[in-house]
């Protein structure tokens, strides 16, 4: 602390805006945040509590008390040593993460005395010995995003000064010079300025736009997180160098549109939440100093992406040089305060700071919990290290949206994302009659069909459906074959790196790449690490008939093959994952390198060779948007879910394959590839069945046949159907 005594200071005006708030309801945890630090290495506890203590004993607002005076409130700082860091050994329990989550989720829905504190909560959670959890909680009062950031960049510095025997240097700055600045600011003639800015600004009031109706503000919210794989986020960022452009002109006009074409409505108002620290004191100490600053779009349904998002760029630079107005005192300057009345709608929280964090060179990655009180819908946009793409929550007041609801709004907002940035000349609004893709889940009119009729949710990219449920449960079993397991986690892990070795060797953009790679867990991976590199995967049967294998080389020529270097042969078993290899297809013909012109729907996702009818192999290609579709129709006809076990039956060459894995990956359910030995008879295929568990199983007709005879037969050789 830079002043060991008591000292009574007064409240910035951010701290003043969220202390009024919390008037309304002091026994409401609203105001709450936290998030949680995944460290993936051995953490020495003791260094680590040492770093925490250091770290919030220089972060002055954690510190304070607010007590009212008159008709406001002033602050007292008072040092406090008396907390406790809770630490918890999770390693023992079946779900570490669940467990520490109770405890998290629990401690934030504790409401905050601001007269007494603490101000804040730490804890430290085992849940193995090469992975941590880190916990830190605090009042908005005291702490906004980038406060959160400095504080773990502070304990992860500290952390590595210690284990490394270092000297520990630096710290924050002074909480003073941020209360300075600010009465400073307001005193001067920039306060004028802006005011006079905003004013004019918002001279005709516009009336928000919205998906619900206004209602009070609860005491929690609801999320949805979904994330946009590395694929989409490069596409994102390369559109935007593009046109000129950063990647987040391009969410908030895709954000601006998607709400128009939901409400028809010519102007959208975005609440925009802004650092209102660079060139201030603020930037180098942990405090409450976050604005929302109201964004007008209007929006022309023939503009493209790009145009609209010129327009938004154009619009921030205007209102860039007043971003430290406070929104609330312009409530007031605009008589909105009270009742329902609102100044934006929809809140876009673009966080582009990953933390990117090495404690003793462990990495770790932070997890938002909870970013505060969300009066409509917050959408939260967030960066990361780990290569797990773009991290997308959808926050709302559960008085305005249910649960489902939200949950069919992200998936719709993320496609037209996708769709927009894969043609940002295509008009942003809907054509006469269109209708939107997405549906509430249960609405019964539009029940799933297969025959081409309309989806009971949006068709979504399956790479965002797995990588979603890597991130949900990345230590659940992905896929077995034998006695080999790949969590989601290490089957993300492992299609990454595949991806990244076909982009080195010069993978092509929607052109095939060959797959000759026995069924096993390599052949799952080889087929995600394709999609991943924006190629389409070609299967190809490793002990099919030469002259066929050869023939399909030559009419697909792929550039590209995957085989295996430890491949089985059939009835040898199973063999470990990890062998796969990347060669060229030397009589493959050079194609020209050049950026794919195809619609996001139409890109390439695989191509399967039938015999056709002359006994000559036909390629079939199948688009990406093709295969979304087919998952969100067929996952809803079969009801596949997470719990669900799935054999892998069909040879991988066979298009019955793609719904097995796909319907599986895609679900987060668990995927059982076959082994020779359960083709060896009925019995010993359904006891197998038995003994994995498998819930979803689908045979060709003979092996229904024979299926259907064994049982007539000799049931009692059978082993129980409840059993599978």
């Amino acid at each position: 602390m830079h002043d060991p005594q008591n000292v009574r200071w007064p409240l910035s005006a951010a701290q003043h805006g969220i202390w009024l708030g919390q008037q309304f309801d002091l026994a409401s945890p609203v105001y709450n945040a936290g998030e949680c630090i995944e460290l993936r290495g051995p953490v020495d506890p003791a260094l680590f509590e040492a770093a925490v203590r250091q770290a919030v004993s220089e972060a002055e607002a954690l510190h304070a008390r607010f007590v009212t005076e008159g008709q406001g409130a002033v602050q007292f700082l008072e040092p406090r040593r008396d907390w406790t860091l809770h630490v918890a050994d999770l390693s023992g329990t079946p779900e570490p993460w669940e467990a520490a989550w109770a405890w998290m989720r629990a401690d934030l829905a504790r409401p905050v005395e601001l007269s007494q504190g603490p101000l804040f909560a730490q804890a430290l959670f085992k849940a193995a010995p090469d992975r941590f959890f880190w916990y830190q909680r605090a009042h908005h009062i005291a702490l906004d995003g980038f406060g959160f950031s400095l504080m773990a960049r502070r304990v992860a510095e500290l952390y590595t000064a210690r284990a490394a025997g270092r000297p520990v240097t630096g710290g924050f700055g002074s909480l003073r010079a941020v209360l300075d600045e600010d009465a400073a600011y307001r005193a001067g003639p920039q306060f004028s300025l802006d005011r006079t800015f905003w004013m004019e600004r918002f001279a005709d009031r516009p009336t928000p736009v919205s998906l619900a109706e206004p209602a009070p503000m609860s005491a929690s919210f609801v999320r949805q997180t979904r994330y946009l794989p590395p694929s989409e986020v490069e596409r994102l960022q390369a559109a935007a160098r593009q046109a000129g452009l950063s990647w987040s002109d391009l969410v908030l006009a895709a954000t601006a549109a998607w709400l128009h074409r939901r409400t028809d409505a010519p102007e959208v108002v975005l609440g925009l939440p802004v650092m209102s620290r660079l060139g201030s004191a603020a930037l180098r100490v942990p405090c409450m100093a976050m604005n929302i600053v109201p964004l007008r779009v209007p929006v022309r349904p023939e503009a493209g992406l790009f145009a609209l998002a010129r327009e938004v760029a154009s619009e921030l630079r205007a209102v860039r040089p007043h971003l430290r107005y406070r929104y609330e005192q312009l409530r007031r300057d605009l008589r909105l305060v009270g009742g329902q009345r609102r100044l934006f709608g929809p809140v876009v929280n673009i966080m582009p700071f990953d933390y990117a964090l090495r404690f003793a060179g462990i990495p770790a990655i932070a997890h938002n919990l909870s970013a505060g009180p969300v009066e409509d819908l917050s959408i939260g946009l967030y960066a990361r290290s780990d290569g797990g793409g773009l991290r997308v929550d959808f926050d709302a007041n559960p008085a305005c949206y249910r649960a489902e609801t939200l949950d069919s709004h992200q998936p719709e907002f993320l496609q037209l994302l996708e769709s927009w940035v894969g043609a940002p000349e295509q008009a942003v609004g809907r054509s006469r009659g269109q209708a939107l893709a997405s549906v509430a889940p249960g609405d019964s009119e539009l029940a799933s069909v297969l025959d081409g009729g309309p989806l009971p949710v949006p068709a979504r990219p399956v790479l965002n459906l797995i990588t979603e449920r890597a991130h949900e449960q990345p230590d659940a079993v992905a896929v077995e074959h034998g006695p080999h397991r790949l969590s989601y986690r290490e089957l993300l892990q492992a299609s990454h790196a595949l991806a990244g070795q076909l982009i080195a060797a010069g993978v092509q953009t929607d052109t095939a790449v060959a797959v000759m790679v026995p069924r096993s867990i390599d052949a799952i991976v080889a087929t995600l690490g394709v999609l991943f590199s924006g190629a389409g995967y070609l299967p190809i049967d490793p002990y099919g008939p030469s002259s066929r294998t050869t023939a399909i080389l030559e009419d697909a020529a792929p550039a590209l093959i995957i085989t295996s270097s430890q491949g089985s042969t059939p009835g040898t078993g199973p063999v470990a994952p990890g062998h796969l290899v990347v060669s060229r297809n030397e009589k493959a013909a050079p194609r020209q390198d050049r950026e794919t012109t195809r619609e996001p729907e139409a890109r390439l996702a695989y191509v399967i060779y039938t015999s056709g009818s002359t006994g000559q192999p036909n390629g079939v290609q199948i688009s990406r948007g093709a295969l979304a579709h087919f998952v969100a129709g067929a996952t809803q006809h079969y009801g596949v879910n997470r719990e669900d076990r799935v054999l892998q039956f069909a040879p991988l060459h066979f298009d019955a394959s793609v719904e097995e894995i796909f319907l599986t990956l895609c679900a987060g359910a668990r995927l059982v590839l076959r082994t020779d030995e359960m083709l060896q008879s009925v019995p010993r295929l359904l006891g197998a069945c038995a003994g994995h568990g498998i819930t979803v199983l689908d045979l060709p007709t003979a092996f229904w046949h024979e299926l259907a005879y064994s049982v007539s037969t000799d049931a009692a050789r059978l082993p129980s159907p409840s059993a599978w």
